[in-house]
């Protein structure tokens, strides 16, 4: 049983007073209510000494609670001390604590007004030593301008021309470095480039087999009897006459070899009036109503057949359809001749070699193949005596006109540079002409033109200061120029050279390319006696 507190023990003390009182109180009304008195007096004695009893407990019971109380408060006063000298005892190391921090703070504050001393004792021992090296600066700058002003004196110019000479001759070493590294660096470029180009066109070769060079029609027909001179001329030159109005060409006659000769620089009319005369001839009926008759036949033909020819390279080439005039005209181009190259076959090997080359590039296939096919349309649509100068213009617009993607119809006329070229599809067009046009055996021409060829060149080189010797090498597509090294500049041949190159593309006709080649050698020579 655990220990009562004061109030318990009161509360309990004052119900037992209570209990005792009410036991009384019935005892007492239920004698009354009996009337038995002879019962009242021993009740009262019972009452009396349940009273008494009762208090004697409450008494104890209180007495016991004291007891416990005054324990309770002993042992509650016992841990208060307790707790209070714990606390005591941790407030005075906390106080402890506290003044050795206080004594280093005023240790550390103590070192830092010393530390602030030294530092302005030093700010003061710089400032005067700064006062001192300004004053030996001062003077320095007045020895130096006194003794610039001696120099200048002596020298007798000033030292801004000085200067100015001095960045002058820098400036010139400078640039001489600089077009040696350009020098350097732009053949590093080009030997890069002409391996990279090597390859591609040795590959777009060696996968390519054309067929090889045929014989060029013969414009010279042979007159079989002295007769038939007189039936194609005709009554009073009537036959002849309408043949040469229909055909829009012209015959001339060559007595002593007995044959008749087809002048026009058109070539498909001169096609027509050749296959109309063999006709004519064979036939051997001679008037003309009948000629005109053959002519136009033979046209509607001719015209029949070119625009088979051009679908038929379309489908050769695999590069799907076209309108039937630019059929018609690129079968035409089978009529036209290079030197002794056939343009219809040229322009389809072209197409070949473009393909491969635009594969290998990355390139789209079929408009390369499209656009060197049909890079010489220009050709067949010039006016006779207009020249050759303007027919890859001609032959650009006329390609746009009836159909043709912008990028190819540019790239049409940019193969001769009258266009400037802008992508890699005009390269590729102008590499694939160069490279059918140019190889061993493709064009072949007269010796007079190539010595008159051979002669412009030189010419042409020759023209420039400082070239000393010229030569024309490997047919006339290659030309070295030997220049004198003390009028010409090594980091200056880079220049002539393009300069040459400029000029023989601009005032030449030529097939394929040239290439220049300037070469500058420092000759020294001793005596010894």
């Amino acid at each position: 049983m655990g220990h009562l507190s004061f109030i318990e023990v009161a509360l309990l003390s004052s119900l037992v007073g209570g209990v005792s009182g009410l036991l009384s109180f019935f005892v007492f009304h239920f004698f009354k209510k009996n009337k038995v008195n002879s019962s009242r007096v021993i009740v009262q004695e019972q009452a009396k000494s349940l009273l008494s009893t009762s208090l004697e407990k409450a008494k104890k019971t209180k007495e016991q609670a004291d007891i416990r109380t005054q324990a309770e408060i002993k042992i509650i006063r016992r841990d208060f001390e307790n707790s209070s000298k714990s606390q005591l005892l941790q407030f005075q190391e906390m106080e402890k604590t506290l003044e050795q921090r206080q004594r280093d703070i005023d240790q550390r504050s103590a070192y830092l007004e010393s530390r602030l001393l030294q530092v302005r004792g030093l700010e003061s021992q710089h400032s005067q030593k700064k006062d001192f090296m300004d004053h030996l600066e001062n003077q320095y700058t007045s020895i130096c301008d006194r003794f610039i002003q001696d120099l200048e004196a002596k020298a007798r110019c000033k030292r801004a021309s000085l200067q100015e000479d001095i960045r002058n001759s820098l400036l010139e070493a400078v640039r001489h470095d600089e077009a040696k590294l350009v020098k350097a660096f732009d053949d590093e470029v080009q030997a890069s480039a002409q391996r990279q180009a090597k390859r591609i066109m040795s590959y777009a070769m060696n996968r390519f087999s054309g067929d090889p060079i045929g014989p060029k029609p013969k414009f010279v027909l042979p007159l079989s009897h002295s007769k038939l001179k007189g039936k194609i001329i005709g009554r009073m030159g009537r036959n002849i006459k309408t043949f040469q109005t229909v055909c829009g060409v012209e015959l001339t006659f060559e007595d002593q070899d007995r044959s008749v000769t087809v002048v026009s620089q058109d070539s498909f009319k001169k096609e027509i009036a050749r296959r109309s005369l063999l006709r004519l001839m064979r036939e051997d009926h001679f008037n003309p109503q009948n000629i005109e008759v053959v002519i136009l036949d033979v046209e509607k033909k001719l015209i029949k057949k070119a625009l088979e020819d051009g679908k038929l390279a379309f489908e050769v080439l695999e590069m799907g359809t076209a309108s039937a005039e630019i059929y018609e005209v690129s079968g035409r181009l089978k009529y036209r001749y290079s030197y002794n190259q056939n343009i219809y076959h040229h322009s389809i090997e072209m197409g070949f070699l473009a393909g491969f080359m635009a594969a290998e590039l990355g390139e789209n296939v079929l408009d390369a193949r499209r656009a060197s096919f049909l890079h010489d349309i220009g050709k067949v649509l010039m006016d006779p005596g207009e020249g050759m100068g303007g027919h890859a213009v001609i032959g650009a617009e006329y390609s746009l006109k009836y159909g043709e993607k912008e990028h190819i119809a540019y790239a049409v006329g940019a193969h001769h540079d009258e266009y400037k070229p802008k992508t890699v599809l005009d390269d590729i067009v102008k590499a694939a002409d160069a490279l059918s046009g140019g190889r061993p055996g493709a064009r072949v021409e007269a010796v007079e033109s190539f010595v008159e060829r051979v002669d412009q060149l030189i010419a042409i080189a020759t023209s420039y200061d400082g070239v000393t010797q010229c030569y024309a090498m490997h047919a006339g597509r290659e030309l070295r120029v030997y220049v004198d090294a003390l009028k010409v500049a090594d980091a200056k041949t880079q220049e002539l050279a393009q300069k040459i190159a400029r000029r023989v593309e601009d005032e030449m006709v030529y097939p394929g390319q040239i290439k220049v080649i300037v070469i500058r050698e420092n000759v020294a020579t001793g005596t010894a006696f």
